[in-house]
């Protein structure tokens, strides 16, 4: 990890000019610190584009990775990782009893990271893991989560709830991908008795949305690069300072303030400022208002 100043120079020299994803005056939102590994070091680098899931551990210091077919948890300051489900996966098609699907990442309050994996048989097993390493196949998972916000989503109604995804609220808002068919998506916001409101308009990139409940803000790929935008009627969508229009955001821990997201080409700090292959870039930012 890098003093932010310098590494700023060069990410924005590195991306050019950045763009909004809608007009506003306001400052881009500067990370505290960026840290970057390659994606090959965090998952396997046969991961499928569309497979890969990432979830960072209250606190920030550990990084779980699918790549569709295993998982794996990152130690960000060893810098090295582990297996949490057996690999192999989709090449051991024979074995009925093997892995043949992440479906899930989750970590519990309980400090444990806990992977909900299908079998070639149908069967479902969860595989659990902790910092030690990784525990194997769990018969019981906690009965609450951290993040568990169906409770809260159940108090506002959502217009076409067939067609409404990802559906996320704390007291104050709740936000929501929407359908509008034909490739397009549509991320939404209201309030307890309020009107739906659109915060961005745009395809694909919008199912990687990410919901920041402790203050009420949204994390979302743009074509200009990665947005922050709070929940209040009014707020402006942010850019984050050094991101690009091809970053996959995929995890953010509200507690540390760090964001990973996916870089489809070049590295996110001066150690690997134009290194080949993708990478993982972790950025922490300021707390919100900041």
């Amino acid at each position: 990890m890098r003093p932010v100043a310098p590494l700023l120079a060069l990410l924005l020299g590195l991306c050019g000019p950045l763009a909004w994803a809608a007009p506003t005056a306001t400052s881009p939102v500067v990370p505290e610190a960026v840290q970057g590994v390659a994606l090959s070091a965090v998952s396997d680098p046969e991961a499928a584009s569309g497979s890969l899931r990432m979830a960072l551990a209250p606190g920030g210091q550990m990084l779980a990775a699918s790549n569709g077919a295993a998982a794996w948890l990152y130690l960000r300051e060893a810098r090295r990782r582990f297996a949490v489900t057996p690999v192999g996966g989709r090449r051991d098609r024979h074995d009925m009893g093997a892995v043949a699907s992440i479906e899930g990442l989750r970590w519990g309050l309980d400090g444990r990271l806990y992977v909900w994996a299908r079998l070639f048989n149908g069967a479902e097993q969860i595989y659990a893991a902790d910092r030690g390493g990784a525990l194997g196949p769990v018969l019981r998972v906690p009965e609450r989560w951290p993040d568990e916000d169906d409770a809260l989503a159940d108090r506002y109604p959502v217009p076409d709830p067939d067609n409404a995804y990802d559906i996320h609220a704390n007291a104050r808002h709740i936000v929501w991908r929407q359908n509008l068919g034909h490739g397009s998506m549509a991320l939404m916001a209201a309030e307890p008795g309020g009107a739906p409101r659109q915060l961005a308009r745009g395809g694909w990139e919008l199912e990687d949305a990410l919901f920041d409940a402790a203050a009420s803000h949204v994390i979302y790929a743009s074509a200009e690069g990665v947005v922050v935008q709070g929940l209040a009627p009014g707020a402006p969508p942010v850019m984050i300072a050094g991101t690009r229009g091809a970053d996959q955001p995929l995890s953010f821990d509200a507690a540390s303030r760090w964001l990973a997201l996916r870089r489809a080409r070049g590295g996110c700090d001066a150690a690997v400022a134009n290194p080949s292959g993708e990478h993982v870039c972790l950025l922490r930012l300021p707390p919100a208002g900041k």
